[in-house]
């Protein structure tokens, strides 16, 4: 249940789940190229500078072919407009969990590896990356704590350079909650 409903500002709006699950597919390729380019000098020069996961998913971005990073973002242009056509129709903003998973704890990260590595980065960039790749406006709000007392947080997404719509809406949701002013319980973890 979401506290936003008191403040009379939420309506279901159905998404179109087939462009999602595809943008969610082609958004490592660009985030994946893109990061490598930003990062390829101190990769080179200081690999040390970076965790062995971070330098590992850095330097994946170094094999995507330029074809398939184009093809990605070409498709992007397309899914952005397809996207903003359906899923703003009855509203300007969008509210969605940020995370589709409770928070895990720092061991529960740093002890997996290989896939179970990998499934947790997914898990994790679930709810965000098609908005990411989308290049939407985004915002993350707190919303509350989990059973475990960590931070469950609410994501606002806009049209394209609407981000004034989605600072109206969290000093609305902020002005009529007071999870921003929580502090977490953390019980132990």
């Amino acid at each position: 249940r979401c506290e936003g409903e008191n403040l009379g500002a939420v309506t279901d709006v159905g998404m179109p789940i087939d462009l999602l699950q595809d943008a969610a597919e082609l958004h490592p390729l660009i985030m994946k190229a893109e990061a490598a380019a930003n990062h390829v000098a101190s990769l080179r020069d200081q690999p040390d500078a970076y965790t062995p996961e971070v330098r590992n998913r850095l330097q994946s971005g170094l094999f995507i072919p330029a074809v398939d990073y184009l093809a990605a973002t070409r498709a992007r242009a397309r899914m952005l407009s397809e996207f903003v056509r359906s899923s703003f129709r009855q509203c300007d903003v969008l509210l969605a969990p940020t995370l589709s998973a409770l928070v895990p704890t720092i061991a529960e990260t740093s002890e997996r590896t290989g896939q179970a590595y990998l499934d947790m980065v997914v898990s994790l960039t679930r709810s965000t990356k098609v908005f990411n790749y989308l290049g939407l406006p985004a915002l993350s709000l707190p919303g509350g704590f989990d059973s475990n007392g960590l931070p469950i947080g609410l994501q606002l997404i806009a049209r394209p350079f609407q981000e004034a719509a989605i600072l109206r809406a969290a000093q609305i949701y902020q002005d009529g909650t007071a999870w921003h002013e929580a502090v977490p319980g953390l019980g132990g973890r």
